[in-house]
């Protein structure tokens, strides 16, 4: 024994065995061939689109949204363009950014993975009070912004990042 104590103690095997699990719980739900090959990626981005019907967000804001980078956001956007679920658009505020629509396949589509994700989402929350799940939320944001200081810090000293208890 190394004096460390098992994995199972950790934080972060915690949220990674949570995400493991709706993972696993979303492909029981899920037919990816009646729902036309999209991925859960997919399916959140679409119901980002979706919640900002109105003010279509640009790939700066999905990339920032879902936290992925230029060329991830730019490839995924692309291969849901190919499928006809969204259209990029140029904005007519700056021609230089494009906003991204929803088809109306994409539309349909997400009629279809909002069950889904209601379904999902309820499993997970069903078991907290109302109060736990907002507790639940900040800690998590917490630990978010706790992380993106941390690598902030490193890239900016080009080393280890320094110690930081905010």
């Amino acid at each position: 024994m190394n004096g460390h104590p098992p994995c199972s103690h950790d934080i972060g095997f915690y949220i990674k065995n949570l995400d493991n699990h709706i993972q696993r719980y979303f492909h029981v739900l899920y037919d990816r061939r009646a729902f036309q090959e999209c991925s859960l990626s997919n399916i959140r981005i679409l119901t980002f689109v979706r919640r900002r019907d109105g003010q279509p967000p640009s790939q700066r804001e999905i990339e920032a949204e879902f936290f992925i980078n230029r060329a991830t956001a730019s490839k995924t956007l692309s291969l849901m363009e190919d499928k006809g679920l969204i259209v990029r658009t140029p904005s007519p505020a700056d021609g230089r950014i494009k906003q991204i629509h929803l088809t109306e396949k994409g539309r349909a589509l997400w009629e279809d993975c909002a069950r889904i994700h209601d379904e999902i989402e309820n499993t997970i929350s069903g078991c907290l009070s109302t109060e736990e799940q907002e507790q639940f939320r900040q800690l998590c944001q917490r630990m978010i912004e706790r992380i993106e200081y941390s690598c902030d810090t490193q890239v900016r000293h080009g080393g280890a990042a320094s110690q930081h208890d905010g």
